[in-house]
């Protein structure tokens, strides 16, 4: 048997556990909310300029090898993005005593506060 999500064949091999399930079937991309992002100083070290997006990944928001939806980004300098790919999310999170997810909330939160709601239907599974 072949699944078809967001127009992308899968094996019948997927998994069925309660989390996966839980998952919302189409992935929330949205340019106005990354280029707010971008334009935001590091989340972490507060320096401002180029920032890259870097998308948290939970068990819940990302299945199949795909990106988590963009409500999960938040801004990251370049050299901290690189860092956090280099050592692992978790170190990274020890490392500088923050809270990735928690971030993403907030993100969410003032970017909701400033320009209004995600499109309609839209659900957010942290």
């Amino acid at each position: 048997m072949i699944y078809h999500v967001d127009g992308v064949e899968y094996p019948g091999n997927i998994d069925r556990t309660e989390e996966a399930t839980n998952l919302p079937m189409r992935q929330l991309k949205d340019v106005r909310y990354l280029s707010w992002l971008r334009r935001l100083p590091c989340c972490v070290s507060g320096k401002s300029g180029l920032t890259h997006v870097h998308h948290v990944r939970t068990k819940r928001n990302c299945c199949a090898g795909r990106k988590p939806d963009d409500r999960f980004g938040i801004p990251m300098s370049p050299d901290l993005h690189l860092m956090g790919h280099r050592i692992g999310w978790e170190t990274f999170e020890r490392r500088f005593k923050v809270d990735l997810l928690e971030m993403a909330k907030y993100y969410n939160c003032m970017f909701f506060k400033r320009f209004g709601r995600w499109p309609r239907g839209t659900v957010i599974n942290y």
